[in-house]
């Protein structure tokens, strides 16, 4: 059987050799390009960890209802601790109802709220309201990913 120059080239034992030789560097390649982007998207949620992102406290408040006002949010080891307010019994409970809605947050922990009594001064004789009751509360959150 007569070989054409290009099958001896193909057949060639080297060549064979050095076509798997590419082949496995370009298998390799793609291994690391991979490993270089999943790297670039660890990178970037370490960026934001610790963080409040405006992400976090839009959804925040876009949760609190308008008996509510926020106080003070921290974060305290992964943890967002908000602070808040209310003019009525009802309001720190529905702001954690409604955070615990958002699929932002993992874990909401609320203990519950306390209550202040209204302040009243005596001025001249007269009883005057300075501030009325009000409820106080501190949320916990618990953000997905272990940020």
């Amino acid at each position: 059987m007569f070989k054409t120059p290009y099958k001896s080239y193909v057949d060639d034992a080297g060549n064979l050799k050095q076509y798997a030789e590419s082949l496995e560097l370009q298998a390799t390649l793609a291994n690391q390009e991979l490993y270089l982007e999943k790297i670039g998207e660890v990178n970037d949620v370490l960026k934001q960890k610790g963080k409040l992102s405006s992400h976090i406290l839009d959804a925040i408040d876009q949760s609190k209802p308008s008996t509510v006002t926020i106080d003070s949010i921290t974060m305290n080891q992964g943890v967002v601790v908000v602070s808040v307010s209310s003019t009525t019994q009802l309001g720190p409970s529905l702001l954690a109802r409604n955070l615990g809605i958002d699929p932002t947050f993992l874990a909401i922990d609320y203990p519950g709220y306390t209550r202040i009594d209204a302040l009243y001064e005596d001025v001249e004789e007269v009883e005057t309201l300075i501030a009325p009751e009000s409820y106080i509360a501190t949320i916990y959150i618990t953000l997905k990913g272990g940020y």
